[in-house]
């Protein structure tokens, strides 16, 4: 049986990034992604904008509502996907956990912007019995455990990985897409210092260059400014090479080691770099497949509801860090 899903939010990441509804070589959104994989099907979306929901359902052929409370009592679903704005997933949570039939929820991260609302949502999904994911899809890509174990066998003589990753966008809202992969990478977070305390940015959130200590190694944070050009990637060097995350995880580029050609006794990154294989052109479709895997009791790799909460933590300590109030 396909589980039945509602989605609450059609903005960017919920349907608009999809401009093409039936292009399946990109998977960008909730709505598009959740309508292709045949272990679920989209029964509702749920958004106060009339032309979203028009949208939503000449694309779809789904009903849609402008708020949960206009669902019909008989639709019975059983997972909900929270894409709206960040300060509204706690409100728009405690009304979906009311929904006896929901077992699961999927929600856009970060969680929240602040710890108590954060501390609140999982407290409520746990009491309820409802398994909770957030929405760092970077972890679902088949790169990324590929990425881990490159890692993990390049480990000798006591070196650790050092990188540096730029973000643009914010350190909760973008950067944190960064930040969580790098805390499943290189084994948990361990401490920070400010390079540069940075800026406001939408009123929210901040900008800040910050050097992260992992249990495996150090990363740079640098922050670009988003109002010129969106910028993320990072590049990390281990003891047996280099790997370069680029376009956003659409390239990703390895070097490994050779002895140099002109220079006895030298050795440099080698000069016929191998690509590692990405899926992040449908990379919300690879969080629907680990759901799939999820249900199916197969191995998954999502991040639950408590690892999202200790990556909010670990940010907001670096928030505070900085020094920076709102």
């Amino acid at each position: 049986m396909k589980k039945k899903v509602i989605l609450v939010g059609l903005g960017n990441i919920g349907m608009l990034y999809d401009k093409d509804h039936l292009d399946q070589h990109t998977v960008f959104t909730h709505a598009k992604s959740f309508s292709l994989h045949p272990d679920f099907t989209l029964i509702a979306g749920i958004d106060i904008d009339h032309s979203k929901r028009l949208k939503f359902t000449k694309d779809y052929n789904v009903n849609s509502y402008s708020s949960l409370n206009e669902l019909p009592s008989d639709l019975l679903p059983e997972i909900a996907v929270i894409s709206c704005p960040t300060e509204y997933h706690l409100r728009i949570l405690e009304e979906i956990v009311s929904f006896p039939t929901i077992k699961l929820i999927l929600c856009e991260k970060p969680l929240a912007y602040e710890l108590t609302d954060a501390y609140q949502i999982i407290r409520k999904c746990e009491s309820n019995n409802i398994d909770l994911f957030v929405n760092y899809m970077r972890i679902a890509d088949p790169s990324t455990d590929y990425i881990k174990s490159y890692i993990l066998n390049s480990q000798n003589q006591n070196k650790q990985v050092k990188g540096f990753c730029w973000y643009s966008k914010g350190l909760f809202h973008s950067c944190s897409h960064y930040f969580n992969l790098f805390e499943y990478l290189l084994d948990g977070f361990i401490s920070a210092k400010i390079i540069n305390k940075g800026r406001e940015y939408n009123h929210n959130d901040i900008e800040v260059d910050f050097v992260a200590n992992f249990n495996l190694g150090s990363i740079v944070f640098q922050s670009a400014w988003e109002e010129n050009y969106s910028h993320h990637t990072f590049e990390i060097i281990t003891p047996t090479g280099r790997i370069r995350y680029e376009d956003e995880g659409n390239h990703i580029i390895l070097n490994n080691i050779e002895n140099n050609k002109d220079f006895v006794g030298y050795r440099n990154l080698d000069n016929n770099p191998e690509y590692i294989s990405t899926n992040m052109k449908k990379y919300q479709y690879n969080v629907v497949h680990m759901l799939s895997q999820f249900y199916n009791k197969k191995a998954y790799n999502l991040c639950t509801g408590r690892q999202a909460l200790l990556t909010l933590k670990n940010l907001s300590y670096i928030k505070d860090l900085s020094g920076y109030e709102q």
